[in-house]
């Protein structure tokens, strides 16, 4: 075999910091996604894990804010800050851990996602982020319908 056969192929990664970044349109569940793929890549099951709870929890502030809304539907402010602090927290303490995770083992040169597998994930993201929108919705709907029904 020659040595071009023997050479691995370059891992292909997504850019943690632009994950980081894109939470702001299409949720940090989603951005959690690509980190995910990348713990997969790097064979780093602690990062894995972690971003699956990352994804988990994000699950879980979402279920919260609906409940929250449903119970306390003028106190915006209650609602908005649970997904404000958990921006915050998942950015510093996962987010920056993976960007400095990649920093160190590949410096700024490694094969990056292109352009328009950035774009495939973005509007898939900001599905995702509407069909969440369109479920709280549901529910909320569901939930004052249920409330004024006089049996």
């Amino acid at each position: 075999m020659s040595e071009l056969q023997l050479q691995e192929k370059p891992l292909k990664l997504w850019n943690p910091n632009a994950a980081g970044c894109w939470a702001l349109l299409v949720t940090p569940i989603c951005s959690s996604y690509l980190l995910y793929k990348n713990a997969q890549k790097l064979n780093d099951l602690d990062a894995a894990s972690k971003a699956k709870n990352w994804m988990i929890a994000g699950l879980a502030v979402w279920l919260l804010s609906i409940i929250c809304s449903l119970a306390y539907p003028t106190n915006t402010a209650m609602i908005n800050g649970f997904f404000f602090w958990y921006l915050i927290l998942w950015y510093f303490l996962f987010v920056r851990q993976q960007v400095a995770n990649i920093k160190q083992r590949f410096g700024e040169h490694y094969t990056r996602y292109s352009y328009s597998e950035w774009l495939k994930f973005i509007v898939i993201g900001f599905v995702v982020r509407v069909l969440l929108m369109g479920v709280s919705l549901g529910i909320s709907a569901i939930w004052l319908g249920l409330r004024h029904t006089v049996f």
